[in-house]
């Protein structure tokens, strides 16, 4: 027999690690991973001679994570957010986020894992109930076949909490990690745990597209799509239900069992709108097809209501029961529904992306001489502009949202701006005052003015495609700008008004990108491809 398959020896009592001190398989004692754990491919190997387990500190914080949960996604008091990347403190000025380091460094190391996981989670298209996520995930470090969570949900976000757990050694664990997510996956369509493998999908395809692994991410995403379509998430609350369930274009439906309460129904809902902007943000950039096309099918046509905050789902708010919905997206688009300004981050933020994705589409197939087109042209564009206000108020309001509301409305407001580049980029460009595109791209720029981009700590990577696309605009501009101008300026004018406005515009882009890019590497990879473009058109752009 190999040394590698004999049993290691019996260690004192009390020394072995806490996952195989008590089993036939012996621990060798092995610091900080032991030769079980490290076959295993387990992360976390716990030992109880060093103080409390990660299972007994998680139920002792779990109170904890649910306050600050609440905090980040209601409108209590702002929480500051400790920068895991940031090799020292910010600022000596902030004690909220001394405090909030000084207690993450007294964490173990699985435990600043989690903690990093929820901090962030949102952000990675999370859409479960995080109390109830977190008291099922006590139950299931490590996973087994009987935990309440299937085991690529669990690796996923511990995937997920290793990116931003600020420890560099730790991080060493992330392609393993990504290793164990991806062979966990699995195509079980068991309707008691698929809404758990959709998310866990969901989770990977933020991870893998954050990383620049855009084909990869595309695979997942797509993956997430079939799933909320064979259980027909796009129906639920559907006055058509009534007549004639849908079925998916493959015939395998997934009969999910009825809610057990307005929080699961939420989970679904949200679940489903988190699938559907991923879909119509990443479709755009990885030129995929989509199961969301417009004019939708019977099969596709999307009845969900838009969804509410988790909080409305606990406190009962959603539609009364027997309530029904219909033609969401539908009448969004045709401009039959009214944009209210107590809306959740998620809905606003699929409706930017929606509104993205349909102007790209329709830019594609540009026909301005047909009426048809005429109309949705204008119609879209009063959409864009429609949201676009609500969002301006929410980030114009007199106290400052919360890091997660922060990054979220920074994102959807650059959509927007985005949408209107697209759908006026064929209409023949003017710099002038009244030019659409300038005006558009100048917003862009806009919504980043007033944030402190190091405490966000994190932002969407689609974010370093949509700046590339405002970038590239502004250096558009400015070689126009820089020609029309040469012979109407005055001799001692350097610049002319416009040409001002749109290098301050592309100076705080690029600013924007490169204090991002340590940790973004899509948005590295696009602010190199940027500045090469800004440095081939000098003299004509100054800046």
């Amino acid at each position: 027999m190999s040394s590698s398959s004999s049993r290691a020896p019996q260690l004192e009592r009390g020394k072995a690690c806490l996952r195989y001190g008590g089993k036939w398989c012996r621990c060798d004692g092995a610091r900080p991973t032991c030769n079980q754990c490290e076959r295993s491919g387990v992360v976390d190997c716990e030992y109880t001679d060093g103080g409390p387990t990660v299972s007994q500190v998680l139920e002792q914080n779990v109170s904890h994570l649910e306050a600050r949960i609440r905090a980040l996604e209601g409108d209590a008091a702002s929480v500051t957010l400790h920068n895991p990347h940031a090799a020292i403190p910010r600022s000596p000025s902030q004690p909220a986020g001394q405090a909030s380091s000084s207690r993450s460094q007294q964490l173990s190391p699985s435990q600043r894992i989690i903690q990093s996981f929820v901090n962030f989670a949102a952000d990675f298209g999370f859409f479960l109930h995080v109390p109830r996520f977190l008291a099922q995930l006590r139950t299931s470090i490590p996973p087994t076949d009987q935990s309440p969570l299937p085991a690529a949900l669990v690796h996923a976000a511990q995937l997920v909490g290793l990116l931003f757990c600020g420890d560099e050694a730790l991080k060493q664990e992330e392609p393993r990690k990504l290793a164990a997510v991806l062979q966990t996956l699995s195509a079980d369509m068991d309707p008691t745990r698929i809404v758990y493998t959709l998310q866990a999908e969901v989770l990977v395809s933020h991870y893998l597209f954050h990383q620049n692994r855009r084909l990869e991410g595309s695979y997942h995403a797509a993956a997430a799509v079939s799933i909320a379509v064979a259980c027909n998430l796009h129906k639920i609350r559907s006055a058509s239900w009534l007549v004639a369930p849908p079925t998916t274009p493959s015939g395998q439906d997934v009969q999910l069992f009825p809610p057990a309460d307005d929080v699961e129904e939420g989970e679904r809902i949200r679940g489903f709108w988190t699938v559907f902007a991923l879909d119509r943000c990443w479709s755009v950039w990885t030129q995929s097809s989509s199961v969301f096309t417009s004019p939708a099918t019977a099969m596709t046509q999307v009845d969900t209501p838009w969804p509410l905050e988790m909080v409305e789902y606990e406190q009962h708010l959603m539609m009364p029961q027997g309530s029904t919905s219909a033609l969401t997206v539908q009448n969004f688009l045709d401009g039959l529904s009214t944009e209210l300004p107590d809306q959740s981050l998620l809905a606003l933020h699929t409706k930017a992306a929606l509104l993205f994705a349909q102007a790209h589409h329709l830019a594609e197939r540009w026909n301005p001489g047909s009426l048809a087109f005429q109309t949705e042209f204008h119609t879209l564009d009063g959409r864009v502009d429609a949201l676009a206000a609500v969002l301006a108020a929410h980030a114009a309001a007199p106290r400052p949202p919360a890091a997660r509301l922060q990054r979220g409305l920074l994102l959807a407001r650059t959509l927007l701006a985005c949408a209107t580049l697209q759908l006026y980029a064929r209409t023949g460009a003017r710099w002038d005052d009244d030019s659409r595109v300038l005006r558009a791209a100048v917003a862009a720029a806009d919504a980043v003015d007033g944030l402190d981009l190091a405490r966000l700590a994190y932002v969407d990577p689609l974010l370093g495609l949509l700046w590339a696309t405002v970038g590239q605009t502004f250096v558009g501009a400015l070689a126009a700008l820089r020609g029309a101008s040469a012979a109407a300026r005055a001799p001692h004018v350097a610049f002319s008004a416009g040409e001002i406005v749109a290098i301050n515009a592309l100076n705080r882009v690029l600013g924007a990108m490169e204090s991002l890019k340590d940790n973004n590497p899509v948005i590295a990879a696009e602010l190199t491809t940027l500045q090469a473009l800004v440095a081939s058109h000098r003299p004509y752009v100054l800046i």
